[in-house]
């Protein structure tokens, strides 16, 4: 299996299944409950730039997954937890591709980027972040993708400047 296309295939299928297959099976914690409390009003009030919850200010968490959170409530409703899950779950896969071009920059072995990014999305506690309204895996995935491309700006043959602004864009 050293085909890269059949890699992330495999990747995304693998991963497809663990994030987003039965998602809304499980109840929402209060965790998820306080985030989307913060998303619903964010709507309600037509206010994106101060984030409350139950009317007080919460400055506790970084907007963007707030705001991601109150976009997808806004599309989709606030009935659907599967609908409302798909955010993180979509940033977990995007974690687990850069994890996979880390792993393909770090090293020639054609099968271990495969095998660090299938265990990764398997593993309990990116599984568990992927299916669940909490901001977590937003800062891993793009902290990840920011150590691949700060990595990539440094090996380039070029001026690197590109994957240099990027890993800053991502660190934010």
């Amino acid at each position: 299996m050293t085909n890269r296309n059949l890699q992330l295939f495999l990747l995304l299928l693998i991963a497809f299944i663990a994030f987003v297959v039965n998602n809304g099976a499980i109840e929402a914690n209060i965790m998820e409950a306080r985030n989307l409390t913060t998303a619903r009003e964010m709507l309600q009030k037509s206010n994106w730039l101060e984030p409350t919850m139950n009317g007080e200010l919460r400055l506790e968490k970084p907007p963007l997954p707030t705001w991601i959170a109150a976009a997808t409530m806004y599309i989709s409703g606030e009935e659907n937890l599967s609908l409302l899950r798909l955010p993180a779950a979509l940033a977990a896969l995007l974690m687990v591709f850069f994890l996979f071009k880390l792993t393909t920059e770090l090293t020639e072995d054609k099968l271990l980027p495969f095998l660090v990014a299938g265990t990764a999305s398997t593993s309990f506690y990116i599984f568990f972040m992927a299916r669940d309204i909490s901001w977590d895996i937003f800062c891993h995935c793009f902290m990840i993708g920011a150590i691949w491309l700060f990595h990539k700006g440094l090996k380039s043959k070029g001026s690197g400047w590109g994957e240099l602004i990027g890993a800053g864009a991502l660190m934010g």
